[in-house]
């Protein structure tokens, strides 16, 4: 039963068996890293005759509306990914002209992936684009770390000579350069802090986008990286701080990283967590 229940009156509700629970979810990421919320859940034990019939009182969503829908599930999506993967370094591939053709992008991130998995088979990622002021796009990496050297041309390379080589490489003329972020992510939070930074960049994407981006990637991830299903609970309509507490606990907020958000007023409590060590 979805949590909204429009049309409903009191009579309604009394009718059709309305009740209304809390809905507690969490997920475990792995690599010490869990997500909770609580949300209001309403459910009816009948359908009412009406259920499934358009509402014609209802207003259509508006393009804006549907793309910051879309923009909170793609940066959700993107900061479980590489919490999932146990992200630990960010990089940074640049143009050195101002190359503000997206699809060209794409086919330049396309190339380079191909390119540096001949040298780790194993490189896994999540990648997401930015649009500078001047309107020239950058890709962001969250990914592994690199191994000190690398096989190239017969020799053994620097990684990073190599990757910034490769990625030259593919953009020609254009120019480049291959930059890692270091000093943002020296604790022990390093890959909670990566994720919720390159997460940033996704909304950003569909904020920005506008009907011209409909339809393109916003972000790139490696195949077969999975989100684990989240543990659902329904409690009865139980005093909303003992739910927090409840899940806080389980999230292990005492200790490490965290991220809360809480609207009393609503219903809503989320939090991330990051276990210290």
């Amino acid at each position: 039963m979805p949590a909204m229940l429009p049309r409903l009156t009191e009579g309604d509700k009394v009718a059709y068996g309305y009740q209304e629970f809390y809905r507690v979810s969490l997920t475990d990421l792995g690599n010490g890293h869990k997500e909770a919320s609580i949300t209001t859940h309403r459910t009816l034990s009948e359908l009412p005759h009406w259920w499934g019939v358009k509402d014609p009182l209802k207003t259509p969503l508006t393009p804006e509306e549907n793309r910051a829908r879309a923009g909170r599930r793609a940066k959700t999506q993107v900061r479980q990914k590489c919490k999932v993967m146990g992200v630990d370094s960010l990089f940074t591939l640049t143009y050195k002209e101002n190359v503000i053709d997206r699809d060209l992008v794409a086919k330049h991130w396309t190339a380079f992936v191909r390119r540096v998995r001949k040298l780790i088979p194993a490189f896994s990622y999540v990648a997401t684009l930015e649009r500078q002021k001047r309107g020239a796009y950058h890709i962001h990496i969250a990914t592994h770390r690199l191994p000190a050297l690398l096989q190239h041309h017969g020799v053994k390379v620097k990684s990073w000579n190599v990757m910034r080589a490769i990625w030259r490489s593919v953009v020609g003329t254009l120019g480049g350069n291959f930059d890692e972020a270091k000093r943002k992510f020296h604790a022990k939070s390093r890959s909670f802090k990566i994720a919720r930074y390159i997460s940033k960049y996704v909304s950003k994407a569909f904020d920005e986008g506008g009907e011209e981006l409909e339809g393109k990637k916003r972000f790139w991830v490696s195949e077969g990286i999975s989100v684990p299903r989240p543990q659902v609970m329904l409690f009865a309509r139980e005093k909303f701080a003992d739910l927090i507490a409840l899940v806080h606990s389980a999230c292990g907020g005492h200790d490490g990283e965290n991220t809360l958000y809480v609207d009393p007023g609503r219903g809503v409590f989320w939090m991330c967590s990051e276990a210290g060590g």
